[in-house]
């Protein structure tokens, strides 16, 4: 029959689905497209405002974050014959995380494991399932089994990071050093907040949030950043809607503060979207003559213009590649925060370790020296810069600058930063282990005797 010629179909479920579910259809299309997490887990909550977001976003990341030790845990629990067929196992992998990581009530949660199976996957993977959470809560916390001769399999299975990610970390760090990074960057991270001084001094802003009852703790690096227990209160409240404040951490502050900026300069931040680094330096300093933003994403360019308008502030906004930049003007200032790994702010985005590949990683290289190199060139003589990432790889920092040494041999020491921050090269480093992102910043003079490249 014609019918039975035709290309079936792939369903597409309809809402409400249940959390259990939403995780499982945002972590089968992670998997299958590698997507940005942020992006999937908005597109699937939006369809169904029934969903509690913050549950669904706790499985899919958790489930995410854990990734090989789930599959590897999965592997000692499940002793049939067949393999499982992926969709069982990303089912499997959020049931796994959920149950291993409640520590109280693990039975009720299997409860509605099971029964959620039934209508996702079917009937007959409900046997399966229930059998293996079962055998999960028998076998409790004990770690999984793995060689520990073998630093490189040891710690990526414990840890759940791609073993090429691991050993490259080994070759620039020793073992312990680098199990405590990977620890680190597997921790739900603290909110952290800014404050708009242009609407709330710091005084008023926490009073605002003691009146909210959340707990905070001043920032140890940013002027006006506050770690806080929870945003909720503040997003009930409007105050990130109305401009009062925004989110940032702590180690994203430090570009600008470097920068450390002046009445009358002419600030110029490349790959500014989605603009934080670029807000936060007109709300330091309202006095610049000229402020301009360029990313070469129109798309995400039109958020930096949303958050100019949610904090009230002034600015201008260009589509441009980075590489080859449009003014003929130079500026005294810019900000060269490059496209990288993004290494450093796993923490927030688990899928990182996922979607990177070490050969995407060594090309991002040749990126950012193309774009150092149009930004050294756009810099008036006398001029200040700031090269950084969000990256912890030397590839994308380090190397990066040793690759050009006429500018590598301008990098000056920072002087309001505290020197537990600062490398001997004068380089700016933060890791994890304070308790912030991985970052790093380098701040580079001109000298006045260069002339601009024409």
């Amino acid at each position: 029959r014609l019918d039975s010629m035709k290309k079936k179909q792939t369903k597409i479920p309809q809402p409400p689905y249940g959390e259990r579910p939403a995780a499982y259809y945002i972590l089968k299309s992670f998997e299958k497209t590698r997507r940005r997490l942020d992006d999937l887990e908005k597109e699937w909550i939006d369809r169904d405002p029934s969903l509690r977001a913050r549950q669904v976003r706790r499985l899919v990341r958790g489930a995410i974050r854990h990734r090989l030790f789930l599959d590897a845990l999965l592997q000692q629990l499940y002793k049939g014959r067949h393999t499982l067929q992926k969709d069982t196992r990303f089912w499997l992998r959020l049931a796994l995380f959920d149950v291993y990581d409640t520590e109280k009530d693990a039975a009720r949660l299997v409860n509605g494991w099971v029964r959620d199976t039934r209508d996702t996957l079917g009937e007959r993977a409900v046997g399966l399932v229930n059998a293996l959470l079962r055998a999960c809560i028998r076998r409790g916390r004990k770690p999984v089994i793995t060689d520990k001769n073998d630093p490189v399999e040891y710690l990526a299975v414990t840890y759940s990071f791609p073993r090429w990610w691991v050993a490259h970390y080994l070759e620039m760090w020793d073992t312990g050093f680098t199990e405590q990074l990977l620890k680190e960057l597997n921790r739900n991270p603290e909110p952290v907040v800014r404050y708009n001084p242009l609407q709330v001094d710091e005084e008023r802003f926490e009073a605002g949030l003691e009146a909210l009852g959340i707990r905070f703790r001043r920032s140890v690096i940013g002027h006006r950043h506050y770690r806080i227990n929870s945003v909720r209160p503040l997003l009930e409240n409007r105050a990130f809607e109305s401009g009062v404040c925004s989110v940032q951490d702590e180690s994203a502050s430090i570009p600008v503060q470097l920068l450390n900026l002046k009445p009358g300069d002419c600030f110029l931040d490349v790959c500014a979207a989605p603009g934080g680094k670029f807000t936060q330096a007109l709300e330091e300093q309202s006095g610049l003559k000229l402020a301009v933003a360029v990313d070469n994403d129109l798309q995400r360019l039109r958020t930096v213009r949303q958050n100019l308008e949610r904090l009230e502030l002034k600015g201008c906004c260009v589509a441009a590649d980075a590489r080859q930049l449009p003014f003929k003007r130079p500026f005294n200032v810019i900000l060269a925060d490059v496209p990288c790994s993004a290494q450093g702010v796993v923490r927030k985005h688990p899928d990182i370790k996922w979607r990177r590949s070490r050969r995407e990683t060594e090309a991002f290289r040749a990126l950012q020296k193309e774009i150092l190199q149009a930004c050294w060139e756009q810099l008036a003589p006398g001029g200040r810069m700031v090269y950084s990432t969000c990256s912890l790889d030397k590839h994308e920092n380090e190397d990066v600058l040793d690759r050009m040494p006429d500018i590598k041999k301008q990098v000056i020491r920072p002087r309001n930063l505290d020197k537990k921050y600062i490398t001997v090269e004068n380089y700016v480093r933060t890791f994890p282990q304070m308790g912030m992102d991985g970052s790093f910043a380098a701040l580079i003079y001109k000298p006045e005797s260069d002339e601009r490249t024409e």
